[in-house]
């Protein structure tokens, strides 16, 4: 590119080029008047950008299991024991079991809420296991033949009645009083089965359990009892126990029966013809809370069967008479009543009603010529 002098161009063209500069310089002037002025009225904003930190994470606080709402239990009528709310006053089962030595170990006694002793025939002892806690399912057995005390026994608990025949005077007994009749013999199989774990003649074989016989009887009778419950106190063991071992004798030794206090579970473990009483079910020694020794007046009597004649024993249960009462460790030395059908009630030297420690309660007929020693 040449270059020429300014001072060396054309008169016209000078003038040209001093017109364009001219117009430029005003333009670069008004334009940078301009700008400064918007600056002037419109400062710069300056936007800061806050970072927010990155959080730290925190551990999550974990939510508490939902507790297990703890079942709500009500003391059985028959027994103190607790039992879910409305069965407190189911109606009991009743259930007679033999006590022949082919018999042993029985099944269920162990189990039961109460049990009642007595001589049926021939010195030979018979049970009445009465249970009321349908919770769990017990087999019961060698079930045997009615007899009429164990009928009253029965008929004062409102219990349904569980045996194998019975006796002229027990079976007429059963019509008399009403009380709900489960007798094995007529119902048979599947309430009632043979089993035969002894090894034994088929009279001792007969078996049934208490599921069994309360499903049977639900749509035959009311499930609510109506007798009157006893009293119930703490399980409290007294802290010098004064009878830690009972004797009763019965007819001959193999019915003879001795009880030893056991402090730490204050119970009374029971033997029987000189051997622990085992409960086939559980396989363990009878153990119970309360051991009653009610005395009352026996008789021996015969029945006939065309030419068979059987001898049994009959009691009498109704009116009062003496009673030993043993519970934590002690005895006390009371009474007993049974007004009619009504329930016999235990009452202290001072006519003060016994109250039971909760569980199971054993009570033994015995004789004022009965052996008693504690």
């Amino acid at each position: 590119m040449v270059f020429f002098p300014y001072r060396d161009l054309p008169p016209a063209i000078r003038r040209r080029i001093l017109i364009g500069t001219s117009s430029v310089a005003a333009i670069v002037l008004i334009g940078g008047g301009v700008w400064f002025g918007l600056s002037r009225r419109h400062p710069a904003t300056t936007v800061a950008v806050t970072t927010s930190p990155t959080p730290t994470p925190t551990a999550a606080t974990p939510t508490p299991p939902t507790p297990t709402p703890t079942p709500v239990t009500v003391p059985s009528h028959l027994s103190g024991l607790a039992v879910a709310p409305g069965t407190e006053d189911l109606r009991p089962l009743a259930v007679m079991i033999e006590n022949t030595p082919e018999a042993r170990p029985q099944a269920g006694l162990g189990e039961a809420d109460i049990v009642y002793e007595a001589v049926a025939e021939g010195g030979i002892t018979r049970f009445m296991a009465v249970y009321g806690n349908a919770s769990t399912p017990v087999t019961v057995g060698p079930v045997r033949s009615a007899r009429p005390y164990y009928v009253d026994f029965a008929q004062e608990l409102g219990a349904m009645y569980a045996h194998a025949g019975g006796s002229q005077l027990g079976l007429a007994e059963i019509s008399n009083t009403g009380v709900p009749n489960l007798d094995g013999l007529a119902i048979g199989a599947p309430i009632f089965y043979r089993s035969n774990p002894h090894n034994v003649a088929s009279e001792h074989t007969l078996y049934s359990s208490t599921d069994k016989l309360w499903n049977y009887a639900a749509s035959r009778y009311t499930a609510t009892g109506t007798y009157i419950p006893w009293k119930f106190a703490a399980d409290t063991p007294a802290s010098a126990p004064t009878s830690t071992k009972i004797t009763t004798s019965v007819s001959a030794a193999p019915y003879n029966v001795e009880w030893d206090y056991d402090a730490a579970s204050n119970s009374y473990l029971r033997s029987e013809g000189g051997a622990p009483h085992i409960d086939m079910n559980t396989n363990k020694q009878i153990a119970v809370k309360n051991v009653i020794l009610e005395t009352a007046k026996r008789i021996d009597s015969t029945e006939s069967y065309g030419s068979i004649t059987k001898p049994i024993s009959l009691y009498t249960i109704t009116g009062s008479g003496q009673a030993l009462i043993f519970q934590n460790g002690i005895v006390t030395k009371g009474t007993w009543k049974k007004d009619g059908s009504n329930r016999t009630i235990y009452s202290d030297a001072n006519g003060n009603e016994i109250s039971f420690v909760a569980g199971e309660t054993w009570i033994q007929l015995v004789e004022t010529t009965s052996k008693v020693t504690y």
